[in-house]
């Protein structure tokens, strides 16, 4: 409540800040970026300083799941899935 934080930059377009939030948007590839922001204080507006956070995002797991096609008339053949 004393201080503005900005947004000034970041090494990945999906890595973001919202007020004091590091957000990481859906689909950003596994890898460590950098988030640059600057935070000032209110009172004085003048009084800032730069910081930079790092971010590591992980890959997703995927999960296989196994599928049960239909019966598929060996004469005429077809689709089973």
């Amino acid at each position: 409540s004393q201080v503005n934080t900005t947004f000034v930059s970041s090494t990945n377009a999906g890595v973001t800040l919202s007020g004091t939030d590091v957000l990481v948007a859906a689909g950003t590839p596994a890898g460590t970026y950098t988030l640059t922001y600057q935070i000032c204080e209110i009172l004085n507006p003048s009084n800032c300083d730069t910081a930079i956070v790092t971010v590591t995002v992980s890959a997703a797991s995927i999960i296989a799941n196994d599928d049960t096609g239909t019966t598929v008339n060996g004469l005429t053949g077809g689709t089973a899935f």
